[in-house]
């Protein structure tokens, strides 16, 4: 309903004017969306032996919006004024946020804007949103369970993540919707196969580190991917003048080549959501692990007493 009314708004030439109404439509086309995306997510890897409680599931939201976010952010500033240095790591960050800015045009800020955005962002967010998780791996009975907790720790990510967007959304906020309604599902996926790994390194038995640093590696190379397409528009000359010039007419409404991008990716990124939780249904949980875990009730009927 609010993409609805955002294409509405746009087809006709309108444009919402209230800084207020505009940060309320954009938190909940980043909310409905991403929780929609857990629901259906609980729903194809609910198991008849889940273990899984609301204490754990709400740990992991919290987690991702708390602990992820606050690793995140201290580590890619950090990794910026290492990589970067001084006044450069400086104007960087101010062509990231603003750039149009004059000194932004040329190829040596786009590749720092490049090596933070596309590679440093994603390495950083991917590694840390599931730590909240991690910490608690070996209480985790399997690896649906460790895809759906990840997965509630980015979400949470996500959902806190889009309050920094919402004040570059007031003339274009419909764009800033679509990226964070896309947003929920790739840091969602992209969380649970890192918890996924850390299962896998802990719980597996054969090709542990590979299966491991193959779920890590897939969150980080989508991410980037996703990143990268972000900022083709920023390409300084006639490339980035190109890219920017394509659009998609579908009658209604005009859609640029980056948002159209953005849209193809998140449709991949949907489709991985499915084959993964296809294969992890199909998976039933394993024994908890000796001395860890919650206690289950017992399954055995009662001894009969003599009188």
């Amino acid at each position: 309903f609010v993409l609805g009314t955002g294409f509405a708004l746009q087809a006709n030439g309108q444009e919402v004017t209230s800084p207020a109404l505009i940060s309320f439509l954009i938190i909940l086309a980043a909310i409905f969306p991403a929780l929609a995306l857990l629901a259906l997510a609980v729903r194809r890897l609910h198991h008849p032996d889940w273990t899984t409680t609301w204490r754990r599931f709400t740990l992991a939201l919290t987690s991702g919006a708390t602990l992820g976010i606050g690793l995140a952010l201290s580590l890619e500033l950090a990794l910026v004024f290492l990589v970067v240095r001084g006044t450069n790591a400086t104007s960087a960050l101010q062509c990231i946020e603003n750039p149009n800015s004059p000194d932004c045009g040329t190829f040596a800020a786009f590749d720092l804007i490049f090596i933070i955005v596309a590679i440093i962002g994603p390495i950083v967010e991917e590694t840390v949103k599931p730590l909240g998780v991690a910490l608690y791996i070996g209480r985790i009975r399997g690896p649906a369970e460790a895809f759906l907790l990840g997965m509630a720790s980015g979400i949470g990510f996500a959902l806190v993540e889009t309050v920094g967007y919402i004040g570059s959304g007031y003339h274009d906020w419909l764009a800033v919707a679509i990226e964070r309604t896309s947003a929920g599902l790739l840091h969602g996926v992209g969380a649970g196969m890192v918890t996924l790994g850390w299962y896998y390194l802990t719980h597996a038995k054969k090709h542990r580190f590979l299966k491991a640093f193959g779920c890590w590696f897939y969150a980080v190379l989508q991410h980037f991917v996703w990143n990268g397409t972000a900022v083709l528009g920023l390409l300084p000359g006639p490339v980035g003048a190109t890219i920017n010039s394509w659009n998609l007419n579908i009658g209604f409404i005009t859609l640029p080549f980056v948002e159209l991008l953005n849209i193809i990716e998140a449709i991949l990124i949907l489709l991985v959501f499915f084959y993964i939780t296809g294969r992890l249904r199909k998976k039933s949980p394993s024994s908890p692990p000796d001395g860890g875990g919650e206690r289950q009730p017992s399954r055995q009927a009662p001894m009969p007493v003599r009188a």
